[in-house]
């Protein structure tokens, strides 16, 4: 890694490296663009940390072969090979399965912090990247030429940085974003989203299963080592409750929830809750800078969609910067980059949104409809073949 750089130097800035930052700056290694990357938590010493798992699509997995960090992630990852949808209380399933596509597989399943780990390492050893850690954004002002930002760096104080393009990847709380005045539209949903990992008595066999429930969806998602991580959604008003269970009892409670098709959980892991709020930002750029990933909206995780779409905004952007040794921060540059990205960010907010209100809605004739629809989707090759290929990403542009 490079010495840091103490004036106007950077061509890119990148605020947050959190899994959508720091695969915006692996794309960008390597590259003709000066970089640094922000950020305000150092990373945590123990994998063990954070429970959470990644259902990547196809294309998701093409695009981190791309920027260099897949190598790292194969041996930890799980194939995607069937997919189960089920309604709780309800008859009608889907099945998909990898044969529809003639692939191996419809997907892949990674542990949060080894993709974090294997983003930062790739960022960290690449020339043209300064990695700013730990460094916190305090203010921001613009001019037409670039943007210039001051950082608390801890122990080393203040510093003043300039670049011709600054990207907020900083998260649903962005400081970019709220130091730019851009506001947000929210929905809460009155869910909480609580993680752990399981074993299943049965083998998951690949196997990613989504039940939905009238508080919300529960995921289990297969890991390399046989354990699944189980996402459960209840209602944020027994958030408290559900966490506060002995383990004992949260397995009791998730088997329920899940149901048996793997029999008894158990060996369940440490939890951690996450309130679930739909939050759009009112624009996506405020002159030269540009906002990213979860800055820009945060969706609801019941099509597992929310970092599949960070990413290959992220793809896309990086693509942009680097077609020309132009200005990366030119109106031009940025507006192209959003005219290609806004429909198919705002298909899929649309989608998850719908869900949300689809299966959590409570109705004497939606409730039938639902399991109907199901069931005809499940008997129908072509319609399945349509939505494994739109799980899979087949076919989604992320940049050349």
């Amino acid at each position: 890694m490079t010495a840091p750089r103490t004036a106007v130097d950077y061509d890119v800035l990148i605020a947050g490296a959190g899994a959508v930052g720091a695969s915006l700056a692996c794309a960008l290694a390597g590259s003709a663009q000066r970089v640094a990357v922000i950020e305000a938590s150092p990373p945590p010493a123990d994998d063990r940390a954070d429970g959470r798992g990644l259902a990547l699509s196809l294309a998701s997995q093409q695009v981190l072969e791309r920027i260099g960090v897949w190598p790292a992630l194969a041996v930890h990852s799980n194939p995607i090979r069937h997919i189960h949808v089920s309604h709780r209380g309800h008859f009608g399933s889907v099945r998909l399965d990898a044969d529809l596509l003639n692939t191996d597989a419809l997907g892949q399943v990674v542990p949060a912090a080894r993709l974090g780990r294997a983003l930062l390492d790739r960022l960290q050893s690449a020339a043209n990247i300064d990695f700013l850690c730990p460094a916190r954004l305090t203010a921001l002002e613009q001019d037409a030429a670039g943007v210039s930002v001051r950082i608390d760096a801890g122990d080393t104080g203040e510093r003043q940085l300039r670049a011709h393009l600054l990207v907020g990847a900083d998260g649903s709380q962005s400081r970019v974003r709220e130091l730019c005045g851009i506001g947000t539209r929210t929905k809460d949903y009155g869910q909480t989203a609580i993680v752990s990992s399981v074993r299943g008595e049965q083998p998951h066999a690949d196997t990613a299963w989504e039940r939905f429930t009238d508080s919300g969806p529960c995921a289990l998602l297969p890991l390399a080592d046989g354990r699944l991580v189980s996402v459960c959604c209840v209602a944020s008003a027994d958030a408290d409750r559900v966490q506060a269970l002995a383990d004992s009892d949260y397995i009791e409670f998730l088997t329920d929830r899940c149901g048996r098709r793997l029999g008894r959980f158990t060996e369940a892991g440490p939890r951690q809750a996450y309130p679930l709020r739909l939050i759009e930002s009112e624009r996506q750029r405020d002159g030269r800078v540009l906002l990213l990933g979860n800055s820009v909206h945060t969706v609801h995780p019941n099509a597992a969609q929310g970092f599949n779409l960070g990413l290959h905004d992220a793809a896309a952007l990086a693509a942009r910067l680097q077609d020309d040794s132009g200005d990366p921060g030119a109106a031009e540059r940025l507006t192209n980059y959003l005219r290609e990205r806004r429909p198919i960010q705002k298909r899929v907010v649309r989608l998850t949104d719908s869900l949300a209100w689809l299966f959590y809605r409570p109705h004497p004739v939606i409730g039938p409809a639902r399991s109907l629809a199901m069931l005809a989707l499940d008997l129908s090759p072509a319609a399945k073949r349509f939505f494994a290929r739109r799980t899979a990403g087949i076919n989604q542009r992320f940049g050349s």
